[in-house]
């Protein structure tokens, strides 16, 4: 659904969760590479504007599998929180990451 919404939109997209740290920079990389972004490029973009994120990288996994492109090594520059803490140390609901 988000995939098929930033493909049929063009120019500015608003991208937004509670701390910004995790779930958006993830999707704002899904959103550039599904607009034709290279993903390293993509990932470089969000670092530099982001450059404490953490992007989620089940977001990143699953959206790459749809896209046909591996999101989770493109975003190896990120230095990701590992542990059952978030970007912010606080605990979180999903532990596991697919590979």
């Amino acid at each position: 659904m988000f995939l098929d919404f930033v493909a049929r939109s063009h120019g500015n997209l608003l991208i937004y969760c509670h701390d910004g740290l995790s779930r958006s920079p993830a999707l704002a990389i899904v959103a550039l590479a599904a607009r034709g972004r290279d993903p390293v490029e993509a990932c470089a973009l969000v670092r530099a504007a982001v450059p404490e994120a953490s992007p989620n990288r089940l977001v990143l996994a699953l959206a790459g599998r749809t896209l046909g492109v591996d999101l989770v090594a493109a975003a190896s520059g990120f230095t990701f929180r590992r542990g059952p803490v978030g970007a912010l140390g606080r605990e979180t609901g999903l532990r596991r990451v697919l590979k």
